[in-house]
């Protein structure tokens, strides 16, 4: 990764946050957090966010329903990882949403060190693309 970035990662497990957040930040990158969709969405309302890793299942405002918001949201929206128990492979109906949605890259949970660098590195080139070569909902 050439350069921080400062990433919002959204999972209501505590346990799954924390450990995203000390790999995240191991790599250099600037990291908040919020355990649902509702409370990321004030997160970026107040602060600059590139890239958004959020978990699709949770409660209150769910993973789904944040990339919505924010893809409705004037200006540059950041790149989106998309998370989720379930294995994407396993499951189109998903990744026709995912790629609906504009989502730069998705990752299983449980996922590795080395799969969450690739699914930042995407997003990051995501972003450098611009929202213009970006899907739209």
């Amino acid at each position: 990764m050439s350069s921080t970035l400062r990433v919002l990662v959204v999972d209501d497990e505590p346990a799954l946050l924390r450990t995203t957040r000390k790999l995240l930040e191991l790599d250099g990158h600037a990291v908040l957090d919020a355990a649902d969709g509702a409370a990321a969405l004030q997160v970026i309302a107040r602060e600059p966010i590139d890239v958004v890793l959020t978990d699709l299942y949770m409660p209150n405002v769910d993973g789904f329903e944040l990339i919505r918001q924010l893809r409705k949201a004037r200006g540059s929206a950041p790149s989106v990882i998309a998370v989720s128990g379930q294995d994407w492979r396993d499951n189109p109906g998903m990744q026709a949403i995912a790629i609906q949605l504009g989502v730069a890259a998705t990752l299983t949970k449980p996922y590795t060190r080395e799969e969450l660098r690739y699914a930042v590195y995407q997003a990051q080139r995501t972003a450098e693309r611009g929202p213009a070569t970006q899907a739209s909902a």
